[in-house]
Order: C-alpha cells, then structure tokens, then sequence
C-alpha cells in the first residue's frame, strides 16, 4: 500500500535485465520498518514471466546473527518442495556431492567454503534455461563471504550473457559498493494519506475502532512496521505509551549512531519545538557551527526533518524513545544551559535563576532561590549570600561598615545562670573578658534592666536552684531525654519533649 511508484521501478528493471540478457543489480534502500521485505517479494511476484516464459525465482534472508557465514546461501540452492522448478544442474551436477554435504550442514563454514564454486555454477545452470531472480532480504546483515558470492555471480552471469537478476534490501547507511549495472531505489516514509489508510485497514483487521487512525497517525511516521505495532494492541500499558515492537526500532537505529550524531538526536528530543543549531550547540557546550552539519547528517538518515531554513523536527515516535534514554538530572542539566544562554544573549547575570551562584552587585556570591532545595523534599530555604573573599587572604574580620568604634574581633557574651557562655562582636576594639560578662548579666537581671524579651519569655531574675535539684533535674530550662522542666520553686512543669 503506497508503493506502486518503487514497486513499478523496480520490476521494470528486473524485466529489462531478464529480457535483454544483461543481468543487473537492484537495491532496495530503507530504514528498518519501512516495507522494503514485503517490497522485495512483491518485485518477485510482479515478474513471473518474460516473453511467455516462467521466471524462476531464489529467494533467501539474512538473519541478524547466522550461525554459519554461507548459510543463507543454502536457500537459494536447496531444491523447491513443489517441483516447479527444474533441480537438475543442482541435483546432478558434477558438484552435486558438495552441494549435499553443504544442504546437510549449513551451518558448517569448511563445507560451505568448499560449496561456493559449485553453488555458483549450479544458479549459472539454472539461468541458462530460464530467467532467474536472485533475491536477498537483509543484506547489510550478511557476512562478507555471502557479498563476495553474490558479486562473482553476478560478474560471471553478465560475462556469459544469462538471464538473471539480483534484487536485495539494505538499510539506508549502507555503503557497499554495487557492480554495475546497478540500481538504487530508495524507500521513503509513506505520506500522511496512506498512512491513514493503513492504519484504517490494521485497526479494522485487529478489531479496533478505525477513529484511533486520526490520533495515531502523527506517531507512526510513515513506517508500516509502527503502524502495525500500534494497531495491534493498545500501547497504554507500555512505557512512554510506546509498542515494545515500535521501541526496538528506534532503539536500534539509534544504537547505531557514534556518539556526536547520538548526542545530537538526544539534545533536540529534549527541545520542545523546532530544533536549531544554536540551541543544541549552548545545550551540549559546543563552539558555534559545529551541530549543523551533524543535523543535516541526521536528516538524510531520516531521524530527523526540515521544518524551517535553519530548523529542524524530531520524529515524534523518535523523540519518545529518545526522551527514555534521559535522566532527569541531564534534561535539568539542558535546561539549565538553554536558560544561561539566553540570560547572555538577553544582557542579564548570565546565570540568573539557573541554580548556578553569580555575582551580583558588590562582587557577592547570590544563590538563587531554590538552588540548595532537596530533589526529594521539593523543598528548602534561600540561602544567605556568600561573603567575598578578601584580597589578602586574611582570615581577621573586616570593621562594621558605619560603625568605627566596632571591629570584627569576638567577645564572651554572658548568658543565663546555668547556661554556656556565646561568642559575640566585641565593642571599642577590645575584647572583652568572663568579667565583664557577669557585670553585663548583673546589670540585665537586675530591677532596672531595660532589655526587651521576647514574646512569652521572662525577664526577671533567674531563681537560685541548690546543686542537688540541678544535679536530679538538670539546669533550669533545659530540655532533654527524662528530664522534666521546672518552676521556679523546682516543681516539674510536664516531660520533656
């Protein structure tokens, strides 16, 4: 469904070849997902007979992970189940022992090593009597060994003028070499239309409402292979709303991607809106130019695609599984750059409300609110600003500003009977000594202390308490495990907090 334009192309070629005689090459060139197997099958379909004769056809995959180099090759030599096609250069050529041992044991790379040479005259065999269709799923998956075969094959049928066409499917970043005559037709996403009819025709198949196709098909992206994923089960229960199916997809064209190009794709799926070069290069701290050409790289590989002049849009079903590879730490981390850079490009404190300290007025460290607030809480106070360092490295404290008469030097304030004496500024330059502080304390409790307390607290003296009650009940006021607060005649007040 919406392939009539590089299913025409490609039988058109595979028709030409076969009818003048003149083998040539056609690839198939697509990201994952994009059709390009029920393609290849369609292309040998479409050409079932050249002139009134049948077209034989070999068709074979490549797994991900073979167990032996040749063994897709076995495919393509292993005689059909239902006898349409002639097996007798396969089945009683002179390689014929070879060729048995090599059906026996694919899997064996000594025996199939052996095989090649007859392998190779035994398709030669068979376009010799009729058209041949080689065809080859998964190329870019096969071992070197299988890509040489299929080049000599084609060499050597072009040499003897036969009849035979090679079609294979590769994905878009393959970079083999064709021989020539070849033929690239590239497999684009379908378009919004076709998509839409698609999806239509799986969900009705699947049993689903059809009225999903209007919402789904922004995700999709013009791959059947997500359209299927998505109208076969309903992907709510899966992580980030994404078909386990879908997911593997992306994952693995992003796996495949070295880390500039990777980085890249994360950054601008982290980006709301179009991506610019400006704001990946300020979010990963690159110099100015040098994330354009990774985003016009990112673009021909179909990740990505041009919205404005300078702009680029994430895929939608990309940036989802993209959006699962990042922490929360790294997404606060970009939009803590993409909000710097703008305070520069604004005029304002380069790191004003970044949770980055900046100074500020008086070449003092500000710490912005909520800098030092925990992740797991939410919450947290300001912090107080940070005094600069002095110029001399010194560690004395600098004079009240306002006041001569006050150094920065510390005294011995007095506190109450029974409490630690506190350390406080000192005054005239001196500091002061545990005498001053009694006198100081004398002069406070005493009926003409003028000190104003706090609310709730008592300002007249602090009775006298014998040693033996303070050593059962501890300081008066002192709060602390079984201990109880007392009056000022020792009666207990309640347990202690």
């Amino acid at each position: 469904m919406g392939r009539r334009r590089e299913l025409a192309g490609a039988a058109d070629e595979v028709t030409r070849a076969l009818r003048e005689r003149r083998p040539r090459w056609i690839s198939l060139v697509g990201p994952p997902g994009s059709g390009r197997s029920r393609l290849l099958h369609e292309v040998t379909r479409a050409v079932s007979h050249v002139d009134g004769v049948p077209v034989r056809r070999r068709v074979t995959a490549c797994p991900p992970y073979p167990c032996g180099e040749l063994a897709p090759l076995a495919d393509l030599v292993r005689p059909r189940p239902d006898g349409s096609v002639a097996d007798g250069p396969v089945a009683d050529g002179p390689g014929s022992g070879v060729l048995a041992a090599f059906l026996a044991a694919p899997d064996d790379d000594t025996v199939a090593a052996r095989a090649v040479v007859a392998c190779r005259e035994a398709l030669l065999g068979l376009a010799a009597d009729a058209p041949v269709v080689v065809a080859v799923d998964d190329l870019d998956r096969a071992a070197p060994a299988l890509r040489r075969f299929l080049h000599q094959l084609h060499v050597a049928a072009g040499e003897r003028g036969l009849p035979l066409a090679v079609v294979t499917t590769c994905g878009s970043g393959s970079a083999d070499p064709l021989p020539t005559p070849a033929r690239r037709i590239p497999v684009e996403p379908l378009g919004p239309l076709d998509t839409g009819r698609l999806l239509r025709h799986l969900l009705d198949r699947a049993g689903r409402p059809a009225a999903l196709a209007a919402r789904l098909v922004a995700l999709v992206g013009g791959s059947p292979a997500v359209a299927t994923a998505y109208a076969s089960a309903d992907p709510a229960g899966e992580p980030g709303g994404v078909p386990a199916a879908a997911r593997r997809l992306v994952d693995a064209r992003l796996d495949r991607l070295d880390g500039t190009h990777r980085a890249v794709l994360l950054a601008g799926a982290a980006r709301s809106g179009p991506v610019v070069a400006a704001s990946v290069e300020a979010m990963l701290g690159w110099p100015a130019g040098r994330a354009g050409p990774v985003l016009r790289a990112l673009a021909a590989a179909g990740l990505l695609r041009q919205v404005t002049t300078d702009g680029w849009a994430v895929d939608a079903l990309v940036a989802r599984v993209a959006a699962m590879r990042l922490s929360r730490a790294v997404r606060a981390d970009f939009a803590r750059r993409l909000r710097a850079a703008k305070d520069t490009a604004a005029g304002r404190v380069p790191a004003a409300g970044t949770g980055v300290p900046s100074r500020g007025a008086g070449e003092r460290e500000v710490c912005p609110l909520g800098a030092g607030r925990s992740r797991r809480s939410g919450g947290g106070a300001r912090p107080a600003p940070v005094p600069p360092d002095r110029p001399d490295g010194s560690d004395a404290l600098c004079p009240v500003p306002g006041q001569p008469g006050r150094s920065g030097a510390l005294r011995a304030v007095p506190a109450r009977p029974g409490q630690p004496v506190r350390a406080g500024p000192a005054t005239g330059g001196a500091t002061g000594t545990v005498a001053d502080a009694a006198e100081w304390s004398r002069r406070r409790n005493g009926p003409s202390s003028a000190v104003t307390a706090w609310p709730g607290q008592r300002t007249d003296p602090s009775p006298v308490v014998p040693a033996r009650q303070e050593r059962r009940t501890g300081p008066p006021g002192r709060v602390g495990r079984n201990r109880r607060r007392t009056g000022p005649g020792g009666q207990a007040l309640g347990l202690a907090a």
